[in-house]
């Protein structure tokens, strides 16, 4: 006699599944560094080291504004009003990087930060699609080495150069993933990435401190804090306009 085995529904699963649709969100669209992993302290080791090679000390000022930042504004930033030559500028790039990279052999899932393993496990749950966006040509290998790019439909990187004409990394993801920005949520914590997610037309969670100002739609403290379920409630309720830092 044939046996049929009924699997049990998730409750926990269709209440994300039916907050989200509630949100009329297709795509969410994740920054990398200081949003997944915690990789601010070597990044900012590895430019200390490239610039002390050249002779420039980075104020400690000067640090938190690189958050967000392609390498080469980075560098540009760090050099104020110096002038390099094109081939020492793009040889201190490569140092920079050089020195970050020796740096990603310590990483660990360990180094994921709190709630991002678990709120990425919720929305692939959920039906929701995910990106991983950043302006570092590390990012793979950042997702790797936490055991997060298994979650990741695709990742748009500094190894993905933008088309000519565009310069916002969240646009251009929003095209590779087929989606109406309208339908995509960042999370970001730089000022920066902010305001090309909300000039994309996106929805924002800023992470931390440095978005406090920032016009994030929703000002969390870290993914910790972020219950899928409860997004439609916190969003209606006019979350997005206060910091709940």
């Amino acid at each position: 006699m044939a046996v049929t085995i009924l699997k049990r529904a998730n409750p926990i699963a269709a209440q994300t599944a039916s907050a989200v649709s509630g949100l009329n969100i297709d795509v969410f669209l994740f920054d990398v560094d200081g949003v997944l992993a915690d990789t601010a302290d070597l990044h900012a080791a590895a430019w200390r080291e490239a610039a002390e090679e050249i002779g420039i000390e980075i104020p400690a000022s000067v640090i938190p504004l690189l958050r967000g930042r392609s390498r080469e504004d980075s560098l540009r930033l760090i050099l104020g009003e110096r002038e390099l030559p094109a081939e020492d500028f793009e040889r201190v790039m490569d140092r920079k990087n050089g020195h970050y990279v020796s740096r990603l052999e310590g990483l660990t899932p360990g180094d994921a930060l709190p709630g991002a393993a678990e709120l990425l496990s919720d929305l692939s749950h959920a039906g929701v699609r995910l990106a991983a966006v950043s302006a570092s040509r590390n990012a793979r290998t950042v997702l790797t080495r936490i055991g997060l790019i298994h979650r990741f439909e695709r990742v748009v990187d500094g190894q993905v150069g933008l088309p000519r004409g565009q310069t916002n990394r969240y646009a251009h993801a929003a095209v590779a993933m087929r989606c109406d920005p309208a339908r995509c949520v960042v999370v970001e914590d730089s000022q920066i990435g902010v305001e090309l997610a909300r000039g994309a037309g996106m929805r924002v969670i800023g992470l931390g401190r440095a978005v406090r100002d920032s016009h994030a739609d929703l000002k969390l403290d870290s993914l910790s804090a972020v219950r899928v379920s409860d997004l439609p409630a916190m969003f209606r309720a006019g979350v997005a306009t206060r910091s709940v830092i």
